[in-house]
């Protein structure tokens, strides 16, 4: 007969392990799988550029959450060019056997890899996953660019956020990690908008901004019990609008940074119990 292996005991050392786990692909090596929107198909396996990667993000995606990474990293490489997102990029199953798992475009130029969608463009609520290296945007007048909830985590370094009039970042109950330097470029209703408990964390780092973007709510929001902490990080270049707004016992922590820390031409305000300092 044909036989699958569920069980591997060690014989040195006692420990049992389940190499096969509900017919998920197990990885033994890390893995990066490819999307090119113009040169790919999604009938593919995404392992290699150009004509053989996938076309489209989405498709990456749903492989991804189907593997076992073995505690491999798992990398979704973009190729340059605008990547069209019709509906959200949702990310709710996190990868069994691996904490992280890494969208990357062009991390020396992420504006030559465009995510754009016409509403949320990419939504975590499960697992962790970071992205690197594009720029997003979206034309939505409802919908944040970027979702993260229900006690999930992203992290962002070298990304471009261009123009989304809901809002660039919304956390609900998750987390942000604000990695390493990036850059603002579109305006939007609030750059992060922190609600129900969420945490936001940059230690170091530039924020750039170009364009001098407006923010009609707040550069920064923080509510509901909601803790931003940032700390150290400098911001270059303009923007208009309030430049925080803490409410309802939301914290923002710049470690002194002063009511002028943040980027806006008018400053910011705090109610029910918020706290900026």
């Amino acid at each position: 007969g044909t036989w699958a292996e569920a069980l591997r005991s060690d014989a040195a050392t006692g420990m049992v392990t389940v190499p096969r786990v509900s017919g998920r692909t197990v990885l033994s090596a890390p893995r990066i799988y490819y999307v090119d929107p113009v040169l790919g198909s999604d009938a593919n396996d995404g392992l290699g550029a150009g004509a053989s990667g996938f076309a489209s993000l989405a498709r990456a995606l749903e492989v991804v959450q189907g593997l076992n990474a073995n505690g491999h990293s798992v990398t979704v490489q973009l190729a340059d060019g605008t990547h069209a997102v019709s509906a959200p990029l949702v990310y709710d199953a996190g990868v069994s056997g691996q904490a992280q798992v890494t969208l990357q475009g062009n991390v020396a130029a992420p504006t030559q890899v465009v995510l754009d969608g016409a509403g949320t463009v990419v939504q975590v609520v499960a697992g962790h996953l970071a992205l690197r290296g594009v720029q997003v945007q979206s034309a939505s007048t409802t919908a944040p660019a970027i979702e993260v909830r229900n006690r999930s985590t992203l992290s962002v370094e070298a990304v471009d956020f261009g123009a989304a009039p809901a809002g660039h970042i919304k956390v609900v109950s998750a987390h942000l990690y604000l990695t390493g330097d990036y850059s603002i470029s579109g305006s939007a209703d609030a750059h992060i908008a922190l609600d129900l408990g969420a945490v936001a964390e940059m230690q170091g780092g530039t924020v750039s901004l170009s364009g001098t973007p407006d923010f009609p709510t707040a550069f920064f929001v923080s509510a509901s019990c909601s803790a931003a902490g940032l700390i150290g990080v400098t911001y270059t270049g303009s923007a208009t609008g309030p430049r925080y707004l803490a409410a309802t016992n939301g914290t923002i922590d710049t470690s002194g940074g002063g009511t002028d820390y943040l980027p806006g031409d008018v400053g910011g305000s705090k109610n029910q119990g918020g706290r900026y300092v």
